[in-house]
This record gives C-alpha cells, structure tokens and sequence, in this order.
C-alpha cells in the first residue's frame, strides 16, 4: 500500500512540476510550485526523513514560494505570450536535455555495473564522459 501512495506522490509531483513551466498565469505556476513543493516534503516524510522533509516545507513553501507569489501579487504582472518564442529555444533545450540524459545513463551503467556494455549507446557514453 505504502509503494502505491509513493507512486501517486511521484505521479503528482512530476505533473505539478510540469505544470509550473506550461500555466501561462505566472500566479497559477507559483501555486502549482508551491504544490509540488508540498509533495516533495510529503514524499520525503513517507520515506522517513523527516528533516529534510520539514527543511522544504519550512524553508521552500513557507518562505521563499509565498515570498514570490506576494512579488508577482504586488507587481501585478500581466500574462505574457512565451508561445512565440518556443521554437526559438527548442534546438538549445532539447541539446540540454539529452546531454543531462545521456549523462544520468553513463552514471547508471557506469556504477552499477549494466550487463549491456556492447550497446552503441554504452559505448557513446563511455567516450563522451569516460575521461571525467
């Protein structure tokens, strides 16, 4: 039972997280962090460690999340049109994203000792951040 509310804490927290990059409404994506924030520390509070957990309800939500919100509230920042520069920044982003990709899959292989080191993808890896 206790596997399946992690899956749904998990389930949440990535769409709450997606969520603060796509709501349009800079007040909407300040809630939604502060949601995700929230499931973070209740995440961490099921898998035992309580300090950190309460470090980010504390120190995340409690401060730093409402302290942005009560700026935006006070600024009275009007909804900007980000869509049209989407495409200008994907060729940039997706290069960061597989980088950070390709990257936590050398870490995989590399530490936990993956059975598939014949792969083309094993091998890319190994030449691309063997010598760090």
């Amino acid at each position: 039972m206790l596997n399946f509310i992690e899956n749904i804490l998990i389930i949440l927290s990535i769409i709450m997280s997606i969520s603060v990059i796509y709501v349009s409404n800079p007040i909407q994506s300040l809630l939604s962090l502060i949601v995700s924030f929230a499931l973070a520390s209740m995440l961490f509070m099921i898998l035992g460690i309580e300090f950190i957990s309460l470090l980010i309800f504390l120190i995340y939500v409690g401060a730093i999340a409402v302290l942005f919100l009560f700026i935006i509230m006070m600024l009275n920042l009007k909804v900007v049109e980000l869509r049209n520069y989407y495409l200008r920044y994907l060729p940039v982003g997706s290069f960061i994203i597989f980088f950070f990709f390709f990257f936590f899959c050398f870490i995989f292989i590399y530490y936990y000792d993956v059975k598939f080191k014949s792969c083309w993808v094993t091998k890319l890896l190994f030449t691309l951040f063997a010598s760090w």
